[in-house]
Order: structure tokens, then C-alpha cells, then sequence
């Protein structure tokens, strides 16, 4: 993969079209469920009709909630699949607080989710940025990302780990 200075910079890279209608059909759904719940309760629907009706339309909203959350991020431009590239770490003052160490474009540090979710309890950390390879474009802002420092890691900086 390429420098990621090669990559130009958008506002907003994600296409929005998809996402949109599914949470306006989800909204729908929420405002259908309200509404039969109400015309329920004014006896213009029998109760039991109406309670199969909403509850079929607070699945079908919880069905596309999820569906919104799991679904694949395209680029609004081409339309291809978005993927992640490491932007450059510049410290800041929440880093130079921490006790870590810079190595390239990763922070290694000690912290609270490194302690739930890694052996050695140090944090491997980057900025990310959404990307589309094929269009070479990422997004201006970035996203802090964290996974597990490994030992073989942390031994080649010279980290000492007290296991847990």
C-alpha cells in the first residue's frame, strides 16, 4: 500500500444514500409502531391485532437497526468498498501524558483497555482515516484505534511487562 500523504483529502467520503433510507424506513417503522399502539389503546383496533402489528414492526426496526450497524461502507464516488489506512501518530498533550512509547506510526501505552483486552496490558495504538484504494482519497479527520500490544512487540522496544 502506498503513503497515505499520496491519498487525497474529502470531507466526506462514505455514501450516505444507503444509510439514510434504511434509518428513514426505520423511523417509519418506530413512528407505525407508535401509531398502532395508540390506535390500540382508543379501541379502533382490537388489542390483539394490534399488539401482533407492533411488535412486527419493533422486530422489523430492530432488524434494520442492525442492519444499518453491520452493513459494508462504499465510497460515495466510485462506489467501491472502504477500507482504512494509518495516518501519521502526531503526540498531543493526552499522549505525551501517558506513560508510552512512539515507534513509527504506533503508540505503545499502558491504559484502561489494554488491561481488559490484552495479556501484556499495553495498547498498540494508530490513527486511522476511511479510505478508498481505488479512488485514492481518505477522510480529512481520523479515528484513534487500539489493539493488543503483543510481547514479541513490546520486548523489540525494550518494554518490561509485569503480567497481570
Amino acid at each position: 500500500m502506498d503513503s497515505p500523504e499520496t491519498y487525497n483529502r474529502v470531507s466526506q467520503i462514505e455514501s450516505t444514500l444507503t444509510h439514510n433510507s434504511l434509518k428513514w424506513i426505520k423511523t417509519l417503522l418506530l413512528l407505525t409502531a407508535v401509531s398502532i399502539a395508540w390506535l390500540s389503546y382508543s379501541n379502533v383496533v382490537s388489542l390483539s391485532f394490534g399488539v401482533i402489528l407492533c411488535s412486527t414492526a419493533l422486530i422489523l426496526a430492530a432488524l434494520l437497526w442492525r442492519i444499518i450497524i453491520s452493513r459494508s461502507r462504499c465510497c460515495r464516488f466510485c462506489g467501491g468498498p472502504l477500507d482504512y489506512i494509518n495516518r501519521e501518530m502526531i503526540l498531543n498533550s493526552n499522549y505525551l501524558a501517558m506513560r508510552g512509547t512512539k515507534q513509527g506510526d504506533y503508540y505503545y501505552a499502558p491504559n484502561d483497555w489494554a488491561k481488559k483486552h490484552s495479556a501484556t496490558g499495553w495498547a498498540k495504538i494508530s490513527h486511522r482515516a476511511q479510505a478508498c484504494h481505488y479512488c485514492r482519497i481518505s477522510k480529512e479527520s481520523y479515528n484513534v484505534h487500539q489493539q493488543a500490544a503483543t510481547e514479541q512487540e513490546l520486548s523489540s522496544l525494550n518494554i518490561t511487562t509485569g503480567s497481570r
